[in-house]
């Protein structure tokens, strides 16, 4: 009931802020940004939206594929990297058109060991003594480096497609840059650009990658819900490249990542504060 509760930025979630600002996923729902961003960006999670990025995603899920087959047969996959990997570079492409490249990296890209270094940072920070963080002086340079290190890489994203003068794309980040608040009249800021751009690729691709890497499990569990998928897929995939409409049709697909979802959901909750007074039960 958004009338008598509210999100709440408390504990990790305001660490995270250091370098996620006010995008949507760490600001409060009454600052001005917030709810700017949310009526900005919300069409481009339309399902006409999702069919303008159905060719890039088949693109970097190719990629992945044939990652996989010039393995040798006894190789280990890793998969819950690849799953990164291939999740980042779909975030990555279909929001910023910025091309990660992920599999043709020996090493995890930069910005995937910077933020991991900087999550894993924000979430130590809430079991020390303020003493204890002031004493930690490699750390905290360590934390203000990786921070840098994000903005770099994302302000040269907001920088390159500002020179390229390309007005026709219908990305997030084209209508972060162009597009005005239907409400006030006003653009986003290059600072809340950047944070929204760090969200979208940090809450973009972790959670999803999860999912992937749980739902292969899971299926790798159970051989006869496999044996299921495979057979739902060789019966709509018909063509050598999925069209977007053949994957709208892959019902038991969606049932698997549904119920991995539920059996291990990658964000199993988030924080709430009653505005007033309330009594539960």
């Amino acid at each position: 009931d958004e009338t008598r509760f509210d999100k709440s930025i408390e504990g990790a979630l305001a660490k995270v802020r250091a370098f996620a600002g006010d995008g949507l996923f760490t600001s409060e729902t009454h600052e001005p940004n917030w709810k700017k961003a949310h009526n900005i960006l919300m069409p481009t999670f339309s399902q006409r939206a999702m069919k303008d990025y159905h060719a890039m995603m088949v693109d970097l899920a190719v990629q992945l594929v044939q990652k996989w087959a010039r393995l040798n047969p006894n190789e280990n996959v890793d998969v819950p990297e690849d799953m990164t990997r291939l999740t980042l570079d779909t975030i990555g492409l279909c929001g910023f058109n910025y091309r990660f490249n992920s599999f043709y990296r020996e090493t995890p890209h930069p910005f995937i060991t910077s933020m991991s270094r900087a999550l894993d940072e924000a979430m130590h920070q809430l079991q020390r003594l303020d003493i204890e963080d002031k004493l930690m002086w490699r750390t905290k340079r360590q934390f203000q480096h990786d921070i840098q290190s994000m903005f770099s890489l994302v302000d040269n994203i907001i920088a390159e497609r500002k020179s390229s003068g390309n007005q026709e794309e219908n990305d997030l980040l084209s209508r972060m840059l162009n597009v005005q608040d239907p409400e006030t009249g006003e653009k986003l800021d290059d600072e809340n650009i950047r944070f929204q751009i760090i969200t979208f690729l940090i809450a973009g691709h972790e959670t999803t990658s999860g999912l992937l890497s749980f739902a292969i499990y899971f299926l790798l569990k159970n051989p006869n819900k496999l044996k299921k998928a495979y057979e739902e897929v060789d019966r709509v995939l018909t063509d050598p490249t999925p069209t977007y409409e053949q994957v709208m049709k892959l019902k038991y697909i969606r049932m698997i990542l549904n119920e991995s979802l539920r059996l291990w959901p990658t964000a199993p909750a988030f924080s709430l504060y009653a505005k007033e007074d309330t009594v539960i039960g």
